[in-house]
């Protein structure tokens, strides 16, 4: 597989670059909802759920240049995790102290049950299933229409190969070829986007 639409260098490489507004972009595709979803997650409405996600990107935006993981920070995606969910519990805990419209029974519990162990894994396993979305859509126009319906049925909806065959006047030996295409690309475009992980060349620590 030589010459892929975009070389595998990293997007968080790039993304330090503030002029590169093209993987800004990109990145934010990604992060920004993760981040948003975190916020709900701990109770906040949509109004201040989009406070805190801007406060961190803000906060993002400043460290990324320079971002290296520190001692117990672990990766980027749990750093992100990390700020994002204090952000969230320091903002309940000033409303808390002016409760007038935000469920005080609901916000206290809130306090006193934010740190739940698996939140961080929930975040990384929902991360992996923005990152599926988002190569789909980067990858949907290097297929004509009917091999891309080729994956949806038989990967997504659960079809099998041979009533998708039926469906699209195909053989099976050609829908099976369509998938794999399909299949190699997507998983190609995953590990690009996934080499965000890359933030040093020596050390290549894992977001």
């Amino acid at each position: 597989m030589s010459g892929t639409p975009e070389t595998r260098s990293s997007l968080l490489a790039r993304v330090r670059n503030p002029r590169n507004g093209e993987a800004w972009v990109e990145f934010l595709s990604i992060y920004e909802p993760l981040i948003y979803r975190v916020a709900r997650r701990k109770g906040l409405q949509d109004a201040d759920a989009r406070e805190v996600t801007q406060d961190v990107l803000v906060t993002l935006a400043d460290v990324i240049p320079s971002w290296k993981p520190t001692s117990g920070s672990g990766s980027l995606r749990r750093w992100l995790f990390q700020v994002a969910r204090n952000r969230s519990i320091n903002l309940l805990k000033e409303k808390s102290r002016h409760p007038c419209g935000t469920g005080d029974s609901k916000v206290r519990y809130v306090l006193e049950n934010h740190s739940q162990p698996d939140d961080v894994e929930l975040f990384i396993e929902e991360y992996r299933r923005q990152l599926f979305r988002h190569a789909s859509v980067k990858i949907r126009n290097e297929f004509s229409n009917k091999t891309w319906l080729v994956f949806l049925r038989t990967s997504i909806d659960g079809h099998s190969v041979s009533d998708v065959a039926h469906g699209l006047d195909m053989s099976i030996g050609a829908v099976y070829t369509a998938r794999s295409r399909v299949l190699a690309r997507l998983k190609m475009a995953v590990e690009e986007l996934d080499q965000q992980d890359v933030l040093d060349a020596q050390t290549r620590e894992e977001i």
